[in-house]
């Protein structure tokens, strides 16, 4: 049996294991962050302007670009810009966004515009309106004018595009030098790898800073050169552009002097390090962010994939060369072509498993089932992907089929070349999917209901189930449209309405006034009753029940 055919035969056993393991339920990744309550809410109507605006998150995040502005419909910013004075939330508790209004807000309609980064790295933003007195409120076409929550559609592209095209020369520059440690053996293939490496390390090295800048216009939602460096300088963002082009410098350093050296061994542990610089940011990007095992995955999966990709490049260059005449395929030229398909072959075997298995494992913590490949945008691109993926696979060992037979090597080169299209599809696709949310960043699996309470009070529960093996429990008590300033005396209890299992006694914290919160240990799934009494002073309690959904 010849090496492409138990290659192919040992990753059709990978693929299908891959298969089966996007079967298995997991737990997805952390979602992106999710605007729990608003103060006030969305078309709250007001008598007396609020003291300030505050926003609830599930999570920590952090202000980019303009972060929390309030407008008038005329265009005016009409906060103080600082965090209410009564309680500096904003140290207290970063999943807490707020702003403080002046004493004195005249009726009319106003504007809240939002725009943070959660944990994941990527930016949300959203609005709200709420009117003072008699007053109409604020326009759909005022508040998109006064929102300006986006970048301009032309740099999401380009951003998606410049992306695309880093990578494509991450891959083919890392991927190069590492497939050359592998399957390299003559000076000519090591001139090969060289000239590549430089070439592409070059072009990729000149994309970095424009990459860099449409991160962060995206990120910030504008174009304008000063929100841009602001949200750059001391990012992550920024790191991992400086740890990239450092990794970049120095494989063009190495290739220069792979040219002048017999052998790529004294150069190997340098060449890792470089590859290594140049690759691993990518895994601590993004969605990669949003579960502890994303970016080891990550690490393996791109790893395997530049190999892969440096090593057909490097074929497909030395199949080009190939005598055309069966006479001459008993030439020393040829046999040395054999032997190196043989080399990638096998190593091919080794990074495509590594491949099929770290991707699958990605896609199991970033999809939310089997039926997101379709009805998503991210399934649907990853769909495509392993398409394509598969479709390489099955090009390559046709390639290497037809290199065995005499006067093969024709039909070999038209083979070799759509199979570096195809990859450079893949790597253009990779690319997309780096910017779009997952299934998981989509879904919000919140629970909310409200009861009212005597004296003008309202209660708002809140549960988030969007966390793997955790639940969070977040209680409002609302009076006048916004949080109340009250000392209040909260209790929660849990009991599980099929199974008769508990109670379960919930003492939530007091995060900030009128806000309670409280972690849930893991419990059974399914529909439970939620007491919560609230005591209003020394002598009067009320407790109001919810029926409430745990996952």
């Amino acid at each position: 049996m010849n090496v492409g055919a138990r290659t192919l035969r040992s990753l059709s056993g990978v693929l299908l294991l891959a298969m089966l393991l996007l079967l298995i339920p997991v737990h997805p990744a952390q979602a992106h962050a999710v605007l729990l309550r608003a103060d006030p809410a969305d078309g709250a109507a007001f008598a007396l302007a609020p003291s300030a605006v505050r926003l609830v998150f599930n999570e920590p995040v952090e202000a980019v670009g303009p972060g929390l502005r309030v407008f008038a419909a005329d265009g005016t910013r009409v906060d103080l810009g600082r965090a209410p004075e009564r309680v500096d939330i904003t140290m207290t508790d970063r999943s807490v966004l707020a702003t403080a209004l002046p004493e004195e807000l005249a009726p009319g309609g106003y504007v809240v515009a939002w725009r943070v980064r959660s944990a994941d790295g990527h930016a949300i933003a959203g609005t709200l309106r709420f009117t003072v007195g008699d007053a109409s409120p604020v326009s759909d076409d005022v508040v998109a004018t006064l929102a300006a929550a986006d970048a301009p559609a032309w740099v999401r592209t380009a951003d998606r595009a410049a992306r695309g095209a880093m990578l494509l020369g991450l891959l083919v520059a890392s991927g190069t030098s590492l497939a050359g440690l592998a399957v390299a053996r003559t000076r000519a293939q090591r001139r090969t790898v060289a000239s590549i490496t430089m070439r592409a390390s070059g072009v990729t090295l000149a994309l970095v800073p424009a990459v860099l800048w449409l991160q962060g216009a995206v990120q910030v939602g504008t174009t304008e050169l000063g929100a841009v460096s602001g949200v750059l300088i001391g990012s992550t963002t920024l790191t991992a552009a400086s740890v990239r082009g450092a990794g970049l410098v120095l494989l063009v350093a190495l290739a220069r002097r792979a040219l002048r050296v017999e052998s790529f061994t004294a150069a190997a542990a340098p060449t890792l390090l470089a590859a290594a610089l140049a690759l691993l940011p990518l895994s601590t990007e993004g969605h990669q962010r949003s579960a502890a095992l994303l970016p080891g995955l990550d690490a393996v999966h791109v790893s395997a994939g530049a190999t892969w990709v440096g090593a057909v490049l490097l074929l497909a260059l030395a199949v080009s060369g190939r005598p055309r005449t069966s006479a001459e395929l008993c030439s020393d030229g040829a046999d040395e072509a054999e032997r190196l398909a043989a080399r990638v072959g096998r190593t091919s075997l080794g990074v495509l498993a590594a491949v099929a298995l770290a991707g699958t494992a990605q896609a199991v913590l970033l999809l939310d089932g089997p039926g997101s490949l379709v009805s998503t945008a991210y399934g649907a691109t990853l769909s495509a992907k392993v398409v394509l993926v598969v479709a390489a696979i099955g090009t390559a060992e046709f390639a290497r089929r037809r290199a065995h037979r005499v006067g093969g090597w024709q039909a070999a080169r038209r083979a070799l070349r759509v199979e570096v299209a195809l990859l450079s599809t893949v790597v253009l696709i990779t690319g997309a999917l780096i910017t779009l949310p997952p299934p998981v960043d989509a879904q919000v699996d919140l629970f909310t209901s409200s009861a009212r309470l005597d004296d003008g009070l309202v209660l708002d529960v809140g549960l988030d189930n969007g966390r793997p093996g955790r639940t969070e429990l977040h209680l409002f008590v609302i009076e006048d449209g916004a949080l109340t300033g009250r000392t209040l005396d909260v209790n929660a209890v849990l009991t599980s309405m099929p199974d008769g299992i508990g109670p379960f006694r919930i003492t939530p914290l007091l995060v900030e006034p009128g806000h309670w919160f409280a972690a849930l240990e893991p419990l059974p799934a399914g529909d439970w009753s939620l007491e919560v009494t609230v005591g209003l002073d020394r002598f009067t309690e009320r407790t109001s029940t919810f029926t409430v959904p745990l996952d």
